[in-house]
């Protein structure tokens, strides 16, 4: 897997200056910044999954419609 760059790890987390992230992230190991992308990657793939469900109930199912 590729690790996410400062630039994009910034936006992701709705940081306003890059020299934010780059404080809270900038300095951790290469391993550690694996293990913050993977739960940064699991939280949105939770977070796209739950907005699914709530648009499949949203969405009236219908049949056959012509």
């Amino acid at each position: 897997k590729e690790a996410l760059k400062l630039e994009e790890t910034k936006e992701l987390l709705r940081h306003e200056n890059l020299s934010t992230t780059s404080e809270l992230y900038g300095g951790l190991s290469l391993e550690a910044k694996r293990r913050a992308s993977e739960r940064l990657v699991q939280y949105v793939k939770q977070a796209a999954q739950l907005e699914s469900i709530k648009l499949e109930k949203s969405i009236p199912v219908t049949e056959n419609v012509q």
